[in-house]
């Protein structure tokens, strides 16, 4: 097989079917599906094994995985990751969706370029579910680093020491480098990428970019990044703070260990105090904190092309 898909669930009944049915629509099918699901405590399961028994054809390239405790993303993506045979992994969330020609055109694209063992392309983003009334936008990096994918990978190691600028639904890698540098980190539950992109690029491997949409992302109030919808800070800041103890404080220098423990508190701050939509003090701070670190949500009109 070309790919390997592993597909991650939790608890994601209300939007698995998108996922399953935009592999079954892929234009390029050299790939195996690869289901791990981290006990979900709904019909995610369920659903995926009705799925599975009305589409028998896929059944000679699809396995599932089901963990009888709940794990995390890390080690429940792992589990997916070391049973995939393919060439190249995509790690698929239970609630996001492939583009139909997302295999095609990543296939094609590292064909023709072989140097290329990691890449990353756009992502559009969807507010619930992916209607045309609730797009929000292309997102193609964090923040405002256009120089990214044109550094080495030491420079793109640089700034992943500052924050996580990869797009990680949008991303493809060769699967032996990511066995090289032993996959997920299972010692973060809940963050699983930033720190394998630290560890690729650190190891030499640099991020390519394919200036194509490949995958529809879900802004949905159970994501990590969005589970605390309706406050100004999320406590993302607390899920990311192995990853700067583990990856990120012995490769920096001291004033910036001091910049990293300054910002945690200022953040642990407006979080425990003034995390309210209607504090003034921290609608004013986000609002100057959004200046410096504001998005690409680029809208126009294929993103469904």
């Amino acid at each position: 097989m070309f790919f390997s898909i592993v597909i991650t669930t939790y608890n994601a009944e209300a939007f698995i079917l998108d996922a399953l049915n935009s592999l079954k629509n892929q234009i390029f099918q050299d790939f195996e599906w690869i289901i791990t699901d981290d006990c979900s405590t709904d019909k995610t399961v369920d659903i995926c094994k009705t799925w599975m028994a009305e589409n028998p054809e896929f059944l000679p390239r699809l396995k599932m995985i089901e963990s009888k405790v709940n794990t995390g993303v890390s080690a429940n993506t792992n589990r997916g990751l070391k049973v995939a045979s393919g060439e190249w992994v995509h790690v698929l969330s239970g609630d996001d969706a492939l583009l139909e020609h997302a295999l095609e055109s990543v296939h094609d694209f590292v064909c023709k370029n072989p140097e290329i063992s990691v890449l990353q392309g756009v992502a559009a983003y969807y507010d619930t579910d992916f209607s045309e009334a609730n797009f929000k936008g292309n997102l193609s990096e964090n923040y405002k680093t256009s120089d990214f994918f044109n550094l080495p990978a030491s420079g793109q190691y640089r700034l992943l020491l500052n924050s996580c600028h990869v797009i990680s639904p949008a991303v493809f890698t060769k699967l032996r480098i990511a066995e090289s540098v032993d996959f997920r980190d299972e010692n973060i539950p809940m963050i699983d990428d930033w720190p394998l992109w630290l560890k690729l690029t650190k190891n030499g491997y640099r991020f390519y970019f394919l200036n194509q949409i490949l995958v529809k992302y879900r802004l949905q109030k159970h994501s990590i990044t969005n589970e605390n919808q309706g406050f100004l800070v999320s406590d993302l800041h607390r899920k990311c703070r192995p990853v700067y103890r583990l990856y990120i404080a012995p490769n920096i220098g001291f004033f910036k260990k001091i910049t990293y423990h300054l910002d945690y508190a200022f953040k642990e701050i407006l979080y425990r105090f003034f995390n309210s939509s209607k504090n003034p003090i921290s609608i004013l701070t986000m609002k100057i904190l959004r200046i410096f670190k504001k998005p690409f949500l680029e809208k126009n009109n294929q993103h469904d092309a």
